[in-house]
């Protein structure tokens, strides 16, 4: 049984969910793009814009952490606050800790995303290309697939799977991901 859309609605959705640039293994459903997203390390001495987000530079302590006010980063990287919604004042920016979900991600072009008609008549399928051998950076076990638009700081589309432990450091591979929503009655 296919999920129903408006024709409208579905085509802007595929539109939008294919300008996606991170494909996510999470450890829960992730409800914004910072409990998703794999951001660079902190960096002393740098500009960050509002809402850029970073992970601290060593240790993936299970937050990502949002600039909520617009700055420049101190010489020394901070005490990262590690409760959800806490924040923490790096030279004249301000962090907000966020838990991540995270726990592999991969990189996505266009050419990754294939949009066909689905088995039922008028329906359309997404379909996400598989992806193989991608380092693990947390330990959990994932049980959702999200993708996600670093340049507009959006999380697309998120997604079930089936439940699959990941070890930090190994190397792990994801299925093709397959949703068909159908065509009005």
């Amino acid at each position: 049984m296919s999920k129903w859309i408006n024709q409208e609605i579905l085509d802007a959705f595929l539109s939008a969910v294919t300008e996606a640039d991170e494909l996510a293994l999470c450890a829960g459903q992730p409800s914004s793009y910072y409990n998703a997203v794999n951001p660079p390390a902190w960096i002393a001495g740098t500009a960050y814009s509002l809402a850029a987000p970073v992970r601290p530079m060593v240790d993936r302590n299970g937050f990502t952490y949002e600039c909520t006010t617009a700055g420049t980063s101190g010489s020394n990287e901070p005490v990262w606050p590690v409760t959800d919604g806490q924040t923490v004042t790096d030279g004249t920016a301000v962090w907000t800790a966020r838990t991540c979900l995270a726990c592999v991600t991969a990189n996505l072009v266009p050419a990754d995303f294939v949009i066909s008609n689905g088995d039922a008549a008028g329906s359309r399928k997404l379909t996400v290309l598989p992806k193989t051998g991608m380092t693990a950076y947390a330990t959990l076990t994932a049980d959702h697939v999200a993708l996600i638009d670093n340049a507009e700081k959006k999380l697309l589309m998120v997604t079930l799977m089936t439940e699959q432990a990941i070890t930090s450091g190994n190397l792990v591979n994801v299925a093709a991901i397959y949703e068909e929503i159908g065509a009005p009655v």
